[in-house]
């Protein structure tokens, strides 16, 4: 291995040429670190003299800088959620003319597609539905809108809220020992990175609804179906709300802002 010596002596070199970074920090702020630079603090912070020196300017300066650093990522990683829910779920919702109805009900059944373990195909699932909807029943939900719910199950929340719907599935058939986080998140981690993505889907599938079997499908429909009826109407009354809020800034009633701009499939 290496010697403390050589140690020493990389960083001596390192800390040497170590470039000089224009501040960052406001005036004011520098003056609670009694105006300690970067520079100066990553030097001092190596110098062994200062081992332990929790309390000095530099360290205090060092501290605050990663904080801020901390605080600057997360709020731009906020700022990028915050941007996906607004373009994959309040924009297909609040920019669609389609009637109320069935805007509310394209929400409910992408919701419930969504709250469902089958990745993979959750968008065809609600074509078929749609499908069925219209030719069979003659009845009609925008199906862009449940395209775009079904992204509540996406590769940021699909771990977590199956292995919600494994757990809630184990608790309705009483199994008292079933497959941990650690091992499911494993399991599921392998099979995105096994073939292509047909091969992924068959996969997956084959993973939760035939290995894991009726506790993942229950598990599921225990949260499918009050949240898809919830999101009914909920949606119904937050687009009847917005539309109507557009009338009154157009001056016109609701029926006739509906006349104007809603359009029937």
């Amino acid at each position: 291995g290496i010697s403390q010596k050589i140690y020493n002596k990389i960083i001596d070199q390192i800390l040497k040429n170590l470039p000089i970074l224009k501040e960052w920090l406001d005036s004011e702020i520098l003056k609670k670190f009694d105006n300690e630079s970067w520079n100066d603090s990553i030097k001092k912070l190596h110098d062994p003299k200062n081992i332990g020196n929790f309390k000095s300017n530099f360290y205090r300066r060092l501290a605050f800088d990663e904080i801020l650093a901390s605080y600057l990522i997360s709020s731009e990683v906020r700022k990028k959620i915050a941007k996906n829910i607004r373009e994959k779920f309040i924009n297909p919702i609040l920019h669609s003319r389609a009637p109320v109805s069935e805007v509310s009900l394209g929400v409910a059944v992408g919701i419930f597609m969504g709250l469902t373990p089958t990745v993979g195909v959750q968008m065809y699932l609600v074509a078929i539905v749609w499908t069925i909807y219209r030719y069979v029943f003659g009845s009609h939900f925008n199906l862009p809108v449940g395209l775009a719910m079904v992204w509540i199950s996406n590769p940021l929340t699909m771990v977590p809220m199956y292995y919600l719907f494994l757990v809630t599935g184990y608790l309705v058939f009483d199994i008292q020992h079933g497959l941990s986080y650690q091992h499911f998140a494993e399991s599921l981690g392998r099979i995105s990175q096994t073939g292509d993505m047909m091969d992924q889907i068959a996969e997956g599938t084959r993973f939760l609804l035939v290995d894991l079997g009726w506790p993942m499908v229950i598990g599921g429909f225990v949260y499918a179906v009050p949240f898809s009826i919830i999101s009914y109407y909920i949606t119904k009354y937050l687009v009847t709300s917005h539309r109507k809020s557009n009338a009154r800034l157009e001056g016109i009633s609701y029926d006739e802002w509906k006349t104007q701009y809603e359009t029937e499939h």
